[in-house]
């Protein structure tokens, strides 16, 4: 929900904070606000009602009532947003969970969305260790069939990244890389653009330049195969089913089954 707030505050223009970020500031308190941006973003005050002092030249009279209604037309975006903003926390969280915040005599909710945002998470956003523990596993046993984008990965360990940041046990930007790491070389197909990665300064191997590293060996990996690209699956199906044959189990049966349909239907296409 925080996310689609962001997106939804973007969405509408505006010169607040800086002029680059639109009306994020209405998401985001003015701490996280500044680190992200550089900038403080001050929500306007209406400005009252319009006076021209008696005797004001004619030209000024019409500067100040020009001034006057932008300043009203910005009060009123910033209005309209916080609106927004405020419609979609209130149709997406459980009254029950949002009651205490209402005035009693009104029935609104009078605080901003940072601090509705910050209430919610501090009262229902605990994360145990077991959350963190399964959202782990399923980065761990992912299996990455590069016919798909490498965008699959990032989302994948970007959202675990979400999970102990709330548990307050956050993740490094090392151990969300060797996550990545691990499920590129499971594929057994990215050879140089490891050898490349390792070549790199410790200082560079971050994050951002993961992703961009990856993405990039893809995308030649993609032009150097062209139409053959389609025919990595074929081997990874057939690499688990080898390494699955002297086992008798029933459950590894099915899965073998599976992977056998899949082919199938790949070849069939």
């Amino acid at each position: 929900m925080k996310k689609s707030l962001k997106s939804n505050a973007v969405s509408a223009q505006s010169d607040l904070g800086g002029g680059a970020h639109d009306h994020l500031g209405l998401v985001l308190d003015d701490e996280t606000y500044h680190v992200a941006t550089g900038e403080h973003y001050l929500a306007p005050n209406h400005p009252g009602a319009l006076v021209i002092p008696a005797g004001t030249a004619l030209h000024e009279a019409v500067r100040l009532s020009e001034e006057h209604a932008e300043h009203i037309s910005v009060f009123r975006e910033s209005i309209d947003v916080k609106t927004a903003l405020m419609k979609q926390i209130t149709s997406t969280i459980d009254n029950d969970y949002l009651k205490e915040l209402r005035d009693e005599v009104t029935n609104t909710i009078t605080i901003s969305s940072p601090d509705i945002l910050a209430f919610l998470s501090r009262r229902y956003g605990k994360v145990d260790s077991n959350k963190v523990s399964t959202e782990e596993t399923k980065v761990i046993e992912f299996s990455w069939n590069i016919v798909d984008p490498p965008v699959c990965i990032f989302n994948l360990i970007e959202d675990l990244r979400s999970v102990p940041n709330a548990a307050g046990v956050p993740k490094t930007e090392a151990q969300l890389i060797n996550y990545g790491l691990d499920i590129v070389r499971s594929t057994g197909e990215f050879e140089n653009g490891l050898i490349a990665w390792e070549a790199l300064e410790p200082a560079d191997k971050t994050w951002s330049t993961f992703k961009n590293h990856f993405t990039d060996a893809h995308t030649a990996l993609i032009k150097v195969r062209s139409n053959s690209m389609r025919g990595s699956s074929f081997h990874q199906a057939n690499a688990t089913i080898e390494a699955l044959s002297t086992d008798d189990d029933c459950e590894v049966q099915l899965t073998k089954m599976k992977l056998t349909a899949y082919k199938n239907k790949k070849k069939s296409s």
